[in-house]
């Protein structure tokens, strides 16, 4: 029986240290009921909602990259947006992220993190955007391609998505 309740407490233990591990995931927890931060969840089965009848080449293009997508979540404030920047850039670093690219253009700073990355697909995708008036923080989770997502930009209609051509722009 203690075996038991031992192997009990180690599974336990290792599931909180994972749920605990992912620095976006405490961002959107800590700020979920802070009215000056918007937070937007798009589940996997929203996202495979979408319609995809048309047979345009672009459009179905897309319809590839988001059905690749298990969820993307956005967190924004304009409230002390610097602030908010420099607490998600530093949580991010801190954790199983890794830079994949930075950009500093006319006030506004665009910083590109991965996780759990092989080569040309990665786990998680997050676009941290720090400008003088807000900051936008977009997590893109699923089996995403690098060199497909930055498509991604131009049809999603959220603040700072945008920044995805980035993506391809420095590839």
């Amino acid at each position: 029986m203690k075996k038991i309740n031992l192997i009990l407490i180690i599974l336990f233990a290792g599931f909180s240290l994972i749920a605990q591990n992912n620095a976006v995931d405490k961002l959107f927890s800590q700020y979920l009921d802070n009215d000056d931060f918007t937070i937007v969840s798009i589940s996997g089965k929203m996202l495979g909602m979408l319609d995809d009848s048309k047979n345009d080449k672009d459009v179905n293009e897309i319809n590839d990259i988001i059905s690749s997508l298990k969820s993307i979540t956005i967190l924004t404030t304009e409230k002390s947006p610097k602030t908010f920047y420099n607490e998600a850039k530093d949580k991010l670093y801190d954790n199983d992220f890794d830079e994949l690219m930075k950009i500093k253009d006319k006030g506004s700073n665009v910083l590109f993190m991965v996780r759990d990355s092989n080569g040309k697909t990665v786990k998680e995708l997050v676009m941290l955007v720090g400008e003088e008036d807000n900051t936008v923080l977009i997590s893109f989770i699923g089996n995403i391609q690098l060199n497909k997502i930055s498509k991604l930009g131009k049809s999603l209609n959220i603040e700072g998505a945008d920044n995805l051509e980035k993506l391809d722009n420095n590839n």
